[in-house]
């Protein structure tokens, strides 16, 4: 088993005790998941995902991720050929990317074109 579906097991068996009517088993539940929340690099917004989701990231939305943030920051070595705004979506779209985050192919499309639009100009291939 993966350190991520550990987690989740952990999380997911912690969750149940927060539900509890013990005041005391509740807190205790709720800092043991934040503890391991921040061990594993993971936050609350982490959850609400799996819960609105209800699954993580696959093997292949990993890979699309990776190459969609290479091909952003290809165009982010030409950021001065993109308008500060432009090149801050870009960088946002990049970290939400590293950090695993489901965004929509809207969002990913609009700062891919910002990406080449920027490569273009520069005059990269």
């Amino acid at each position: 088993m993966d350190d991520v579906a550990d987690l989740r097991e952990r999380v997911g068996k912690l969750c149940g005790m927060v539900g509890s009517d013990q005041t005391g088993e509740k807190s205790n539940a709720l800092a043991a998941i934040d503890q391991a929340l921040s061990r594993a690099g993971k936050t609350w917004a982490w959850i609400g995902e799996i819960v609105a989701r209800g699954e993580l990231p696959n093997g292949r939305d990993k890979v699309s991720a990776r190459l969609v943030v290479e091909r952003l920051q290809a165009g982010l070595a030409h950021a001065w050929a993109m308008s500060e705004g432009d090149a801050r979506d870009v960088r946002e779209i990049v970290d939400l990317c590293e950090a695993g985050t489901l965004i929509s192919p809207e969002k990913i499309k609009r700062v891919v074109n910002i990406a080449d639009d920027a490569r273009r100009r520069a005059g990269a291939r």
